[in-house]
């Protein structure tokens, strides 16, 4: 027999659960984001870049990021995690977009990344972490895009701006690792 307390204690703590758990993911993906990346390259071209073939990455001439699974020598398909680029693209290869094992669900409006160190150059960035990577893009203007990869639902590992103008890129310096951009 249930006493009246107590279906309200378990009312609160379902309330309580629901409120703690902004990772909720819809129904059925409850695996989301544990085979994303706890190693990542993040590629970041403010002004574009050259054709790299030899690294498997050709021309592109406008801003972009993009997102690699492991610490690759070069960025395959199957290693793709994502990216945003500020132009139009072709359907091929839809910007913005990220894998699905990797979309971060309801992230909190506030997020704070420990010891931030802001780019505003060309950089590689390769990145260690304690669990998998998730990772939102939210359209803010036109070709415009801020990317979020989250470590926690309020810790994050690294946010961008990708646009025409004035692309920007802080990530976690404990957490990520810049090198010279690929050349």
């Amino acid at each position: 027999m249930l006493r009246r307390g107590s279906i309200t204690t378990a009312a609160a703590l379902v309330l309580f659960a629901a409120v703690l758990t902004p990772w909720s993911a819809p129904a059925g993906r409850a695996d989301r984001g544990a085979f994303c990346a706890k190693r990542l390259t993040m590629l970041f071209w403010p002004s574009g870049n050259k054709d790299l073939a030899e690294l498997g990455e050709p021309a592109q001439p406008f801003a972009h990021l993009d997102l690699y699974r492991t610490f690759a020598a070069t960025y395959t398909p199957e290693n793709f995690l994502g990216w945003a680029a500020a132009t139009k693209t072709p359907a091929s290869t839809p910007s913005p977009y990220v894998a699905p094992n990797c979309v971060a669900y309801a992230t909190a409006r506030t997020a704070t990344i420990e010891a931030p160190v802001t780019v505003k150059r060309a950089a590689r960035l390769l990145c260690s972490l304690p669990r998998s990577v998730l990772i939102e893009i939210t359209n803010i203007g036109t070709y415009r895009y801020r990317l979020r990869l989250f470590m926690s639902p309020s810790t994050l590992v690294a946010a961008a701006t990708v646009g025409k103008a004035h692309s920007t890129l802080t990530y976690a310096d404990n957490r990520c690792r810049r090198l010279a951009s690929p050349s």
